[in-house]
């Protein structure tokens, strides 16, 4: 349920079927998902059942299905696809491989991950091209050596039936005992040390100490979520949070927001949660990490501020819920912007140009 599974969803929903035979191939089954890839009707899925990180009969399911259908590009789409992806494209003389960065710095510290990067960064630079979905994350990867004329940007775009709003937010508010006159401020995302909720909880009680009739949401899951909830007790401020869970139809709680934030520590690409509450008007306070100052615009559709600083954190969503004329303004030039520059439509031409540039 993250951001490339959702951004993968969306290209296949949208390439065009009469020029491209797609075929999508998961490593793992059970996710939440999988529905929405096997309703697709211009698109071939499948699984090849991988059941751990270290079962490798899965890779003969992948030689088959490559050797029977010739392909004339291999596309990972994500961290753990790459290196293997293009293996499999090498070995079995695949014209073409496109890989995908979708983050802007390495994101993972372990002995195992270390010697995993090192083997995928002779991949990144041996394939025929990366494509980025942002500047950062092209500057990231030429960074391991990837030659910039081998580099594209297509910025992520998003799918319109994942802003269809079903609940108004008087419904949000009743479900999760929120005081109808109080100001929402949330995020959607996993919940985990990348997202940095810590900041979150220290910032809210700064804007509590000046502001009691705020409610702060976090919609998603994560392995933080119980320290979490803890965090927020110890804090005395949990009457003022509610932790939604994984939620399929995230627009409604979107919808119910007043700011919108995110308080990523280190990286981020193109965040599918800024754009589509940006999509949906909602100023957005952001980290000045990765992509993100590139997708807001300081002081134009919202605020950027210092990652793992609180106190900018706070006084950015004071500024904004105490100025109602310049959270209308921020929504309204956030949502124009949004829709101008990363419509799903906009991704999937990119997409297609790109891969009848490589093939022609």
């Amino acid at each position: 349920m993250g951001g490339a599974e959702i951004q993968l969803l969306s290209l296949l929903k949208s390439i065009d079927s009469k020029k491209f035979d797609a075929v999508t191939a998961v490593f793992y089954r059970g996710h939440d998902l999988d529905d929405q890839f096997e309703k697709l009707t211009n698109v071939r899925i499948i699984f090849l059942d991988k059941r751990g990180g270290f079962d490798l009969r899965y890779l003969q399911k992948l030689r088959t299905l490559i050797q029977k259908e010739k392909f004339d590009i291999i596309q990972p789409y994500n961290v753990s696809a790459r290196f293997i992806g293009w293996i499999m494209a090498s070995r079995f003389h695949v014209p073409f491989t496109i890989q995908t960065e979708r983050s802007a710095r390495l994101l993972f510290t372990s002995l195992g991950s270390r010697i995993y990067q090192l083997l995928e960064n002779h991949a990144l630079r041996k394939a025929s091209l990366l494509v980025a979905n942002s500047e950062a994350g092209r500057n990231f990867a030429i960074s391991r050596g990837v030659k910039r004329n081998k580099t594209r940007v297509i910025y992520n775009g998003i799918d319109p039936e994942r802003l269809v709003v079903r609940r108004n937010r008087e419904d949000i508010c009743r479900e999760f005992g929120i005081p109808a006159d109080v100001s929402i401020v949330g995020t959607v995302g996993r919940i985990e040390a990348q997202k940095d909720p810590y900041i979150i909880f220290d910032a809210a009680e700064i804007v509590l100490a000046r502001n009691e009739n705020v409610h702060f949401m976090l919609v998603g899951d994560g392995p933080l979520l119980r320290e979490s909830k803890q965090i927020i007790r110890h804090k005395n401020i949990d009457d003022h949070f509610s932790f939604t869970g994984n939620r399929s139809q995230v627009a409604d709680f979107l919808n119910a927001m007043d700011v919108f934030i995110l308080a990523s520590k280190r990286s981020e690409g193109c965040s599918n949660a800024i754009l589509e509450a940006m999509m949906l008007g909602k100023p957005v306070v952001a980290t000045r990490v990765g992509g993100n100052a590139k997708v807001v615009l300081h002081d134009e559709t919202g605020k950027l501020v210092p990652p793992q600083n609180p106190e900018a954190l706070a006084a950015a969503i004071l500024e904004i819920l105490q100025d109602e004329r310049k959270r209308k303004e921020f929504g309204r030039k956030g949502q124009i912007t949004a829709k101008e520059k990363y419509s799903i439509r906009a991704m999937a031409d990119a997409y297609e140009k790109l891969y009848v540039e490589l093939t022609s």
